[in-house]
């Protein structure tokens, strides 16, 4: 068996973070961090916090944010819209998703993609924050609705 992307007491700290960052959303109000914004390199709106992390750790790794949503997209979609996907499995059969398997999963979509270090934690973090705050079913619905708008 290969070593985890994550270790333990990463996975944990993640967690917990991604806790503290869905309450302050969940808590609403009017402040810069919960603000959601749409832009067109992104398949789904986000909360300024998450979209300037993301932006920051994928320049950062040299890489452009626009094609990074771009391939994030398409293998998070895949896994968790569609049929036999890890996370889709789970959501068919428990309706919910742990904070863990969406950081693990979204870990290992992310080291595919190239990420490493830092970069991979920030991403994974923030891009499971905005997953699991919207939800799975507005989640697929965002990423189809946009993936047929830039189709065309």
């Amino acid at each position: 068996m290969t070593d985890p992307i994550f270790s333990p007491e990463e996975l944990q700290r993640m967690s917990l973070e991604m806790d503290a960052r869905l309450a302050e959303l969940s808590a609403g109000g009017d402040s810069v961090e919960a603000k959601w914004i749409r832009r067109k390199d992104q398949p789904v709106p986000m909360p300024e916090k998450e979209a300037a992390a993301v932006e920051a750790a994928v320049t950062e790794a040299g890489q452009r944010p626009a094609s990074f949503w771009e391939r994030f997209r398409k293998a998070a979609h895949a896994d968790i819209c569609q049929e036999g996907g890890v996370l889709h499995a789970q959501w068919k059969k428990w309706g919910d998703l742990s904070n863990e398997k969406v950081l693990k999963q979204f870990g290992a979509i992310l080291v595919a993609m190239g990420f490493s270090g830092s970069a991979l934690q920030v991403l994974a973090l923030s891009c499971a924050v905005v997953v699991v705050h919207l939800g799975v079913k507005a989640y697929c619905m965002e990423v189809e609705t946009s993936g047929k708008a830039g189709a065309e």
